[in-house]
């Protein structure tokens, strides 16, 4: 079989014997850091299952939180869709497959309809859970499905994309060591230019680290603001992750921005109260 995902060779040659060997289960939790891949195994997965040559939607389905409506949660009534999905028949392949994108943002709703779905799988029905936080899921959903690692991927293979990508040397370094072998990370700062940004998102951060209180005050309001606040506090802390002589140095901030990030990720909270009592801490 030909994959075009890049590394997971392992989990590559598992799922082969699977299908080879006709040991296929009826749900999955693929687990893992965010970024790297696991979505993309997944997805290109169906593809193999189904002996397509390009991936369509015809038999699988993907479900996740709607980021982009302002959702973070997987509720109810997506449970319901999926269901309804995995009842039919497959339209070409042999199989029909969903797929849960960040499976720990399920409801408890959403969680007991998972549940009756586990208990009683659709006869050619797969269902694929994807998390970076597994054990955050209920043990009832945890412990009825096949867990698959997925690792990060090892520097020779990172360094190779980059190469791939014609990434001169100096980004390529700096790419390495901050991806920390996420390469789903990687393909969205190339694919969508944003390395010029991440780069004066980590000098506004060391700026505002020895800045007064009005500075620290303003930097702190403007981060709440952006859109991609998340994402530029979790860039920030695999920034000072990248090194020893980073995390000495750093050791207290890093501690308080993993805090931080752990905090306002979640939408209950008052994003800009908590990176203000960040700063002004610093």
């Amino acid at each position: 079989m030909r994959w075009q995902t890049i590394g997971f060779n392992k989990n590559k040659n598992l799922f082969e014997d699977i299908i080879t060997n006709k040991r296929l289960g009826h749900s999955y939790l693929f687990w893992g850091e965010d970024m790297i891949g696991k979505k993309t195994f997944a997805i290109e997965l169906c593809s193999v299952m189904n002996e397509e040559k390009y991936y369509s939607d015809l038999d699988s389905l993907v479900i996740a939180p709607k980021i982009s409506e302002g959702e973070t949660k997987i509720y109810v009534e997506d449970i319901r869709n999926l269901k309804s999905f995995l009842s039919l028949r497959p339209m070409f392949g042999k199989y029909r497959i969903a797929i849960i994108d960040d499976a720990d943002r399920l409801t408890p709703e959403a969680t007991n309809a998972i549940l009756k779905i586990l208990e009683e799988p659709p006869s050619s029905g797969l269902l694929i859970l994807i998390s970076s936080r597994p054990k955050a899921l209920p043990k009832t959903i945890y412990s009825r499905c096949h867990h698959i690692h997925f690792a990060n991927h090892r520097e020779a293979i990172i360094r190779e994309y980059l190469t791939k990508e014609k990434v001169n040397s100096d980004n390529s370094e700096f790419l390495c060591r901050l991806s920390r072998g996420r390469i789903g990370w990687l393909a969205r700062v190339i694919s969508e230019d944003k390395l010029t940004g991440i780069k004066k998102d980590i000098i506004d951060f060391e700026e505002s680290v020895g800045s007064g209180v009005f500075e620290k005050m303003a930097y702190a309001k403007k981060l709440a603001d952006r859109d991609d606040c998340i994402d530029v506090i979790n860039n920030l802390i695999y920034y000072l992750s990248t090194d020893t002589d980073l995390i000495v140095k750093n050791k207290g901030v890093l501690r308080q921005l993993i805090k931080t990030y752990k905090i306002i990720s979640q939408p209950q909270y008052n994003r800009r109260l908590m990176l203000e009592n960040f700063v002004l801490s610093l």
